[in-house]
């Protein structure tokens, strides 16, 4: 007998196991932040490395949602987790770093007006 969990953004034990034995840290099933074994350097969580689990995390949930119908419906939530995890990220690099919309627009491989039109907040710049 197999526990589903219906929760947004809640893994069921298998994806656990998983993100487990992929970054060596064990995640608390209380719901709680994972106890992590050694202490992580902010090299170490930036950069590639950080994309590459976060491609692997939504590629096991996808895997996931193919056994189980409410975790399809999670999975499609995600799409907008990530679109207000763009803005904020947009708003910190325009904000604080200074980047132009040309910039923002050259990495997202789009015109700086097209960036600007999606990413622009609602008061204005």
């Amino acid at each position: 007998m197999t526990t589903t969990t219906t929760t947004h953004g809640a893994l069921d034990n298998h994806v656990r196991a998983q993100l487990a034995a992929e970054t060596g840290c064990q995640h608390r099933v209380d719901g709680k932040a994972p106890v992590s074994p050694r202490k992580r350097r902010k090299s170490e969580t930036g950069g590639q490395e950080y994309h590459g689990f976060a491609r692997r995390i939504l590629k096991a949930y996808g895997r996931r949602a193919g056994y189980d119908i409410v975790a399809l419906g999670d999975l499609s939530l995600l799409a907008a987790d990530i679109d207000a995890a763009m803005r904020s990220a947009i708003v910190r690099l325009r904000d604080d770093q200074g980047h132009s919309w040309a910039e923002i627009g050259a990495v997202l491989g789009v015109t700086r007006q097209a960036a600007q039109k999606r990413y622009r907040s609602e008061g204005g710049d």
